[in-house]
């Protein structure tokens, strides 16, 4: 994906025990363009992921996740 500005993103995610809870994360952030590269370990608790924030903004994607079941703990974030 062409990213026009990538920001590299790191959250805690709190409450995914399965693999179906991860496919649930993903599709939950997939929904919006602007985000690449979404990387989420269960064992970790972690997605990481690019995203462009002139397409899509941090809050937007915490409250997929949010709306999705899941809670954020912990945000990091880095331009690239």
């Amino acid at each position: 994906m062409g990213l026009e500005k990538r920001i590299f993103a790191q959250f805690t995610v709190e409450g995914m025990k399965c693999d179906g809870c991860v496919d649930k994360v993903k599709k939950a952030m997939e929904k919006h363009k602007g985000i690449a590269d979404i990387n989420i370990s269960l064992e970790d608790n972690l997605v990481k992921f690019i995203y462009d924030p002139n397409s899509v903004s941090l809050s937007k994607i915490e409250k997929a996740i949010r709306d999705a079941g899941y809670m954020v703990a912990d945000k990091v974030e880095k331009e690239l």
